[in-house]
């Protein structure tokens, strides 16, 4: 496979993340599972990336995650533009500093990755709006995720899920 087709490859698996992502946090029942493997399309691909800028592919993510959000916003425009914009900016910046991490602490990743998608959820909880879209208030109707809810929290459950998403990709 030549480095043409890993590009187009990579891109494809940021779409399926972003689609995945979206479907779990602007959906309820069965989608809302979709959370647990969002971002295991881009994990497994975080190799053939270290020669293209991750920014651009957390763009992709952030873009076809917000797209999901006009069918459950009755908003102004306005409003359904700076929902796409925050995940943009905020997947951009996630997939960067995860890609970072995947390169310089090639053993400790299965938990710094978890850990820096929760510091930016936070963060993205802090902005006007923003709270719009955490992992773990995706899982909220499903008793067991509840019960591990009660003791940590919706951070909890994003950390839950997305070492469940960064595991399999361990060499």
């Amino acid at each position: 496979m030549n480095r043409f087709s890993k590009k187009y490859a990579l891109i494809f698996f940021c779409i399926i993340s972003g689609i995945l992502l979206g479907a779990s946090q602007y959906s309820s029942g069965f989608f809302s599972f979709f959370g647990i493997v969002g971002l295991f399309p881009i994990f497994l691909r975080f190799e053939t990336s270290a020669k293209t800028s991750p920014y651009i592919f957390g763009m992709i993510i952030g873009f076809s995650e917000g797209l999901w959000s006009f069918p459950v916003i009755h908003y102004h425009w306005i409003f359904y533009v700076w929902i796409i914009l925050v995940c943009i900016i905020q997947k951009a910046c996630f997939i960067a500093h995860a890609s970072w991490i995947f390169e310089k602490f090639p053993k400790t990743y299965l938990i710094l990755i978890p850990m820096s998608w929760i510091s930016f959820e936070y963060i993205l909880q802090k902005i006007p709006f923003g709270s719009f879209a955490l992992l773990g208030e995706s899982l909220a109707l499903y008793p067991d995720f509840l019960e591990f809810a009660r003791y940590f929290g919706a951070f909890g459950i994003s950390f839950l899920t997305k070492i469940s998403a960064s595991s399999p990709s361990v060499n």
